[in-house]
């Protein structure tokens, strides 16, 4: 039975999922979230120090307490470290203190993993998975149980507050950007 431990670096917010293997199945043994506001502020596609602070802060809890489980440990990086140019930071400082790789995934690949993570709650059916990030949205097309197509949207809460002082402009860019999305029935 191997465990692994999981740490999602978003543009909001850090997860962690420890869990087990177990042949096919997964337990999941441990979850914990914490606000970063890595994308908090962020001009010039550039994380600000104090943000990339408070994140270093929240990795190194997260790995310390991870290692009480296993050493297995992978931390992704999403639409905030996809955009931002000095993401770098975050990758040395993982590899200089931990030895651990920083993976940043593309927005399909992220829409993709939801999908995978949310197909056995939903066998058999024909359904959209979206998640709501702080730099953008990933949606999950499924139909019978399998994952038909996935698709990303830089459009997230983080983004919106980030660009735009008042509502009336975030419905716009909102609106603007769904409109991007597929026709499907």
């Amino acid at each position: 039975m191997e465990k692994i431990a999981v740490i999602d670096v978003g543009t909001n917010n850090v997860l962690l999922l420890i869990a087990r293997k177990n042949g096919d199945s997964v337990q999941v043994l441990k979850r914990k979230s914490a606000i970063s506001a890595l994308g908090r502020n962020m001009k010039n596609n550039k994380i600000t120090l104090s943000a990339l602070k408070r994140l270093k802060k929240i990795l190194y809890e997260y790995i310390e307490y991870s290692k009480l489980f296993t050493s297995k440990i992978i931390v992704v990086g999403t639409s905030c470290a996809r955009e931002a140019q000095n993401s770098n930071v975050i990758k040395e400082w993982l590899k200089k203190t931990h030895s651990i790789y920083f993976k940043i995934i593309s927005g399909e690949e992220e829409a993709y993993l939801n999908g995978v993570a949310n197909l056995t709650d939903f066998p058999n059916k024909k359904m959209v998975f979206f998640d709501v990030g702080g730099g953008s949205t990933e949606f999950t097309y499924v139909d019978n149980g399998k994952i038909c197509r996935v698709f990303s949207l830089k459009l997230g809460i983080r983004r919106l507050h980030n660009d735009f002082s008042d509502l009336s402009n975030r419905l716009k860019f909102t609106k603007k950007n769904l409109q991007k999305l597929p026709k499907q029935n």
